[in-house]
């Protein structure tokens, strides 16, 4: 089987750019955004134990973190917390110290007390 690689890139006036065999798509950033989540979204659904329905709409999910990692990035110093979800894919993002400081804080807090932050009910 050959499969056709996916390439995204920055395209003109702020738009990101897929292109997947002949197709080009041309996206707005904000569209490229809930693209990218949807698109993780679903590919870690069609991974669990009971796969969703074919046809299921997807927008965005709680993803089952299976490993996290945590350092330092080799680009500006800052904090980086690596997480990988189901089926192998690693999600990294960067953290000012401050930010890596509080997200640490509220994780303990919630995970120690049973709780949520103050304000904040995610679903």
């Amino acid at each position: 089987m050959t499969v056709t690689p996916v390439h995204v890139e920055i395209g003109s006036g702020g738009t990101v750019v897929v292109r997947y065999g002949d197709l080009v798509w041309p996206l707005q950033a904000d569209a490229a955004g809930m693209l990218g989540r949807a698109l993780i979204a679903a590919s870690v659904a069609t991974l669990g134990a009971e796969p969703p329905e074919a046809g299921m709409r997807v927008m965005d999910a709680h993803l089952p973190v299976v490993a996290w990692k945590t350092g330092i990035s080799n680009i500006n110093m800052e904090s980086v917390l690596m997480l990988e979800v189901r089926g192998g894919l690693w999600i990294s993002f960067q953290l000012p110290p401050r930010t890596a400081q509080a997200v640490g804080e509220s994780l303990s807090s919630v995970a120690t007390t049973g709780g949520r932050p103050t304000g904040q009910l995610l679903s």
